[in-house]
């Protein structure tokens, strides 16, 4: 979403990155992962 265009990007990148992990550990599927960064 453009949200992440504004200071937020960064943060999303972060959170982004630790919930890629958690997830990927989970074994989620990868729709998740790109619902939760987009």
């Amino acid at each position: 979403m453009t949200s992440l265009a504004g200071p937020k990007r960064l943060e999303g990148l972060g959170a982004g990155a630790g919930h890629k992990e958690k997830r990927k550990r989970l074994g989620q599927p990868r729709q998740a992962l790109d619902f939760r960064v987009t």
